[in-house]
């Protein structure tokens, strides 16, 4: 009679140092919202994204919101992630901020299971990247004379 092989051991824990290099990315984690069922609760009132630690955690609607428009691209350009509710756009006005003021290259990056939505959320950050680098700083309104 075979034995059967042992388990594979268990995958390595996360160190300070996993954790302290993405301290330095900007991730969303794009959930379907059968799986969050906490956040699901908050789906009536249009609450879609919430923070966990770094990470962006977005659940898929699976229907259209008035979350995207041209009024709130411009309520999260400029202002950092703890002072505007969880977003996509704070995301990725952070790392565009970075990318400007640090002069190094940023990346987002959007994870989760087919049908989460993940390239709707990158249709957005890409929206949101044009319409910040098209518009002119606040405060700089040209003055005619």
């Amino acid at each position: 009679m075979r034995r059967a092989p042992p388990p594979p051991p268990p995958p390595p824990r996360p160190t300070k140092k996993f954790f302290f290099s993405l301290m330095h990315k900007h991730i969303m984690i794009v959930v379907p919202k059968h799986e969050m069922h906490a956040l699901h609760k908050c789906l009536p009132m249009a609450i879609i994204c919430t923070y966990s630690g770094l990470f962006c955690v977005v659940v898929n609607p699976y229907k259209k919101l008035p979350i995207y428009t041209e009024k709130i691209m411009e309520r999260y350009k400029g202002i950092k992630r703890h002072e505007v509710p969880p977003h996509v756009f704070a995301i990725t006005d952070t790392a565009y901020r970075s990318m400007l003021q640090d002069r190094e290259d940023q990346s987002i990056l959007c994870t989760g299971e087919s049908g989460a939505g993940k390239t709707e959320n990158t249709k957005k950050v890409i929206q949101y990247l044009a319409y910040v680098a098209a518009s002119k700083p606040k405060g700089s309104g040209a003055k005619i004379i």
